[in-house]
């Protein structure tokens, strides 16, 4: 039995998986122990690097992720380069494919062992066939890797029924093929749950992530609001690469009472730290689909640690979510326009019952695990 021959997977993401959270819980599920995974991706500099509990390897190139897109090119050469050579050394029967950055090395793979190899396709973000137009040349050509790839996909995700449905309309994708992963997080998680039977002032609230901008996000009319509460409502913003934008921001408003910490905070210890806030904030202001259409995996982290949740009218995906007779509350709020918002009646728990969330990201990946069984 020790000596059985596992079923060789290859996870392959362009964007450091430190980066992508769910994809870290992904990479911890147990089930991956009975096959032989490695994971080819680029290197993490906000932080340690975590110990993973199904790759045996961890491959890593270097990335600048410059803005000007000639280096940019480079990058994405070197890292394809890179990962299509030791794809050829590790000959993978499976190939898990992380985003369209990381598409060119895998069609080079498939053009040499397209029958022995399992395709599945896996987004955390989604892009119009317009915005993917405009896009620089290196992301072009991500693209046109992408599109060949789905001909031999036997799974395409995004993280939402919303998504999914966008991109199964952009390019024409049969049912069979496309799923959901939800951006839950760990099974553990639950045991940080914190029941608050009451909220008192001051609130705590809080903002995670790893950058922040004024353009996208409800920053500066959150901020007024807080500013507004008198003391009454506290907000501290994690940021592991915080902007001079932001920085100067924050600076400029010379609050006691809003906070930036320019932290990264080890993923396996965000339980702990969210335990000690009452209100996790999520502030996207839906400019487009993919911020319209977003799943937040904050939004459920939150709910996992027992914080209530405000959320942006403008993120359509988690209208559904709304509480109308439970806690942790999920209050949906229209950050234009803040002014009458009454915050003791945001933070009440009065005849609500109480409800521990079930979001897990081991049932997230339940039927991804059932296909991949399947496919080999």
């Amino acid at each position: 039995m020790g000596n059985e021959i596992k079923t060789k997977v290859a996870i392959v993401s362009m964007s450091a998986c430190e980066y992508l959270p769910p994809l870290i819980s992904l990479m911890n599920d147990s089930r991956w122990t009975q096959y032989d995974v490695k994971v080819f991706t680029t290197r993490w500099s906000k932080g340690k690097y975590p110990p993973y509990a199904g790759p045996r390897t961890v491959y890593r190139t270097s990335t600048h992720f410059p803005t000007f897109w000639l280096i940019n090119l480079f990058d994405q050469l070197r890292f394809a380069i890179y990962t299509f050579l030791h794809l050829l050394l590790f000959r993978p029967a499976v190939i898990l494919d992380i985003e369209r950055g990381s598409s060119v090395p895998v069609l080079l793979y498939l053009i040499l062992f397209r029958r022995t190899t399992r395709l599945f396709m896996h987004y955390y973000e989604y892009s119009t066939l317009e915005e993917l137009s405009r896009c620089a040349l290196p992301n072009r050509l991500a693209h046109r890797g992408e599109v060949a790839l789905q001909k031999r996909a036997s799974w395409i995700s995004q993280c939402n029924e919303m998504r999914i449905r966008a991109y199964q309309n952009d390019y024409r994708l049969p049912d069979g093929i496309c799923h959901v992963i939800h951006n839950y997080p760990p099974a553990t998680w639950q045991r940080h749950f914190r029941l608050q039977k009451t909220i008192s002032v001051p609130v705590k609230a809080v903002f995670c992530g790893v950058r922040m901008d004024l353009e996208t996000l409800y920053v500066r009319e959150f901020s007024d609001y807080v500013i507004r509460q008198n003391g009454k409502l506290v907000w501290d913003i994690y940021l592991a690469s915080p902007s001079r934008e932001i920085e100067e921001f924050i600076r400029s408003l010379n609050s006691p009472w809003v906070h930036l910490y320019a932290s990264n905070i080890d993923y396996s210890q965000m339980p702990e730290r969210l335990a000690k806030y009452n209100v996790g904030v999520i502030l996207y202001k839906g400019i487009t689909l993919n911020r319209k259409y977003v799943e937040c995996n904050k939004f459920y982290e939150f709910l996992s640690c027992g914080l209530d949740v405000w959320f942006s009218s403008r993120m359509e995906a988690q209208h559904s979510l709304v509480t109308r007779d439970c806690y942790p509350k999920v209050v949906m709020l229209d950050f234009d326009h803040m002014e009458d918002v009454n915050l003791e009646q945001l933070i009440s728990h009065e005849n609500l019952q109480s409800n521990m969330p079930s979001y897990t990201a081991e049932k997230a990946a339940d039927d991804f695990f059932h296909v991949l069984k399947a496919t080999i």
